[in-house]
């Protein structure tokens, strides 16, 4: 990705850290990212809603979650010197990601 779309530019990869989170149902779902973009140390660089029924998913893939670019911003982020590092957390549905897995 540095080289096809940044050009070799490596302070412009976004999501070299990235995790997943599953649940249930979007309600749960909904909770955790209303506390995610609560929550005083993390600082949110972009959400993108790939369940939005508009998006077509090609962009990602056809996956429908919600992904969150963000970087942590706490005493221990800044003493390792890694407050300014974009991570990416992708939230998803267990049903969605059967789906995804059974293909």
């Amino acid at each position: 990705k540095m080289l096809k779309v940044h050009g070799g530019e490596v302070s412009k990869l976004l999501d070299v850290c990235r995790g997943r989170l599953l649940f249930d149902s979007f309600t749960d779902l909904a909770q955790c990212l209303s506390l995610i973009l609560t929550d005083a140390a993390v600082a949110i660089e972009r959400v993108e809603n790939c369940f939005d029924p508009v998006d077509d998913g090609r962009s990602h893939g056809g996956l429908r979650m919600v992904t969150i670019k963000l970087r942590i911003n706490t005493q221990e982020s800044r003493m390792l010197g890694i407050e300014r590092h974009v991570c990416e957390l992708q939230l998803g549905l267990v049903s969605f990601d059967k789906l995804v897995s059974a293909e």
